[in-house]
């Protein structure tokens, strides 16, 4: 068995020491080289972050403390040479054992990064953990754990011998990759749900003196069991962790497959507001340990966790579930139907503020994402589209399409589910899942959800809101330059342009910095209210400075986009029965 070893001595220098013993024979090593490496990326989320690069050193040895050679052969490969005419080692030949020491600067809290200062340790596996190259068999995990601390959560299986030792297993890589720790005296608690353990924690501060803990794990608990009765309350784990991050303008998450790892701003927990898109995010992490990290597309395990790994189907990890999330929140009731309403309304405006939802599908979304959406520029929403939005989106449609029918998106959830038990090893295909979506609704639903899956055509959001009693009303457009901006200690810079806007056409462009109209100096205030001084077709001149440049750009103003104004709920009960 594999043995990792954990010790942070010095939490303040963000440097974590770790050491893998391992015999290489047990690893198929027979030669007189072996290799190992650090996974460039984490699965859910699909961006190269070259994990690698935070590595300071690394030291081989024998089981002896001889030293053996290793030399780094690729950004996060290296390779030791049994066989190096200065550094042979004649007990590798009656002992396989070796040890790699090596150390990992942590300073990067992040969902999907690790952090280590002198409050707590957070390890993100692939971040830290080196393997072999096709690594076989279990690990343990030891924690030396520092004295300033007195916790770890983690969802590994806990084979401490004692009290004072922290020691864990994972059955193989992806179990130790999808594993995080939290150490230190974070807060912790929990609850039972169907007999099993749901585990609660919190690093950080709460932002309200207020007794926000137990309110949040009595939300948390609702989210739990409106999820899971999508699936039967059928739960495929013995326990479950909620590890949660309070950090200052943080937001976000990544699933792992028997616990969750979550980001919020505290200030905003402390809002009721706040607090019901806290319970969204926690809706839709737990949703993946079903949908991502058990019902998969075929391409997203096992892990290469070197090299990209390509699916053409995010519209159903992401966008299934970024649909759900909302609807269980909706479900759970926190939301109301008219708050329910105000989340669709938000996320079809930004839709239709997105000109590349005519460029790419959300296939072609789904392929791009390790150089698109991770890696969203000033033209990202010129050229594609987000899979979490669209695909949101569409499973929005596709239930409204399948209640019509008798059946709704639990039916769905449901088949996929029963699908996987019968195969969890191989994966979900595009022709699949459509096989099993065929099985419940009609081949015209099947058809009508392909295009919007496969093509970029418009969404006709009014006529299936019309259905579940929902009334639009739309804006009239007014003056809009097209424009994104953000005031820098008064400087009013152009984060990015919309493509077909007036300010596009006219040439302004992202990194412009905008001093005045008409030769008088303007703040963002008066930028947001052109429509009040002007009209369509007018023109002004923009004094721009450009690379450190001053320039007049004289553009001719148009109206903006046309947006949904209000969605109102006309019909409670229908609008209650559709999501059902």
């Amino acid at each position: 068995m594999l043995k990792y070893t954990i010790d942070i001595p010095n939490p303040h220098t963000h440097l974590v020491n770790i050491s893998l013993e391992a015999d290489i024979k047990s690893q198929g090593v027979e030669g007189d080289n072996f290799r190992f490496y650090m996974p460039s990326w984490s699965p859910g989320s699909y961006l190269m972050r070259e994990y690698a690069r935070h590595i300071k050193e690394i030291k081989v040895e024998d089981s002896k403390g001889n030293r053996l050679f290793h030399k780094q052969v690729s950004k996060n490969e290296w390779e030791v040479q049994l066989d190096h005419p200065v550094f042979k080692s004649e007990v590798i030949k009656d002992d396989s054992k070796v040890l790699i020491q090596y150390s990992v600067y942590c300073h990067d809290l992040t969902v999907r990064t690790s952090h280590v200062d002198n409050t707590h340790a957070f390890l993100h596996g692939p971040s830290v953990f080196i393997a072999f190259e096709n690594q076989q068999g279990p690990a343990q995990i030891e924690i030396k754990i520092n004295p300033l601390w007195t916790k770890v959560t983690t969802a590994l299986k806990d084979v401490s011998p004692e009290r004072t030792t922290f020691l864990y297993e994972a059955e193989n890589l992806d179990e130790l990759m999808d594993s995080p720790f939290e150490i230190g005296c974070h807060e912790t608690n929990g609850f039972m749900y169907k007999d099993k353990e749901h585990h609660v924690a919190f690093y950080g501060d709460f932002a309200s003196q207020k007794d926000v803990f137990s309110g949040l794990m009595a939300d948390m608990e609702k989210a739990v069991h409106e999820t899971a009765k999508i699936f039967d309350e059928d739960l495929p784990y013995d326990h479950y962790y909620f590890i949660t991050h309070l950090t200052p303008n943080g937001f976000g998450g990544l699933e792992h497959l028997d616990s969750t790892v979550l980001q919020f701003c505290p200030f905003e927990l402390a809002k009721e507001k706040g607090r019901k898109q806290f319970v969204e995010l926690v809706a839709h992490e737990y949703f993946h340990l079903w949908n991502v990290k058990r019902i998969r597309p075929k391409e997203l395990g096992p892990f290469d966790y070197k090299n990209e790994n390509y699916t053409r189907m995010h519209w159903l990890t992401e966008g299934l579930t970024s649909f759900v999330d909302q609807l269980v929140t909706y479900r759970a009731g926190f939301y109301s139907p008219s708050e329910y309403m105000e989340c669709m309304k938000k996320n079809i405006n930004n839709f239709l503020s997105t000109p590349g939802r005519g460029y790419h599908s959300l296939e072609d979304s789904s392929f791009n994402a390790w150089v698109k959406l991770y890696r969203a520029g000033e033209n990202f929403k010129n050229s594609s589209v987000s899979y979490y939005l669209k695909g949101g989106l569409v499973f929005f449609v596709l239930n409204v399409l399948m209640k019509e029918e008798g059946k709704g998106i639990n039916d769905l959830v449901r088949a996929l589910w029963a699908d996987y038990k019968q195969r969890p090893e191989t994966g979900l295909t595009k022709d699949g899942f459509f096989k099993i979506l065929s099985s419940l609704v009609s081949q015209k639903v099947c058809d009508e959800f392909k295009l919007l899956v496969e093509g970029v055509e418009e969404i006709d959001f009014e006529s299936h809101l019309k259905k579940m009693g929902v009334e639009v009303e739309w804006t009239t457009p007014k003056l809009d330059l097209g424009v994104n901006l953000s005031d820098e200690k008064g400087r009013i810079n152009i984060k990015s342009v919309r493509q077909g806007s007036c300010g596009y056409k006219s040439g302004l462009n992202a990194g412009d910095e905008i001093i005045a109209i008409n030769a008088l100096r303007v703040d963002k205030k008066i930028i947001d209210k052109l429509d009040e001084m002007y009209s369509e077709n007018d023109q002004i001149d923009l004094l721009i400075a450009r690379t450190g440049k001053l320039q007049t750009v004289t553009v001719t103003l148009g109206n903006g986009l046309r947006s949904i104004k209000e969605l109102k709920v006309n019909d409670e009960e229908l609008f209650k029965k559709y999501l059902s």
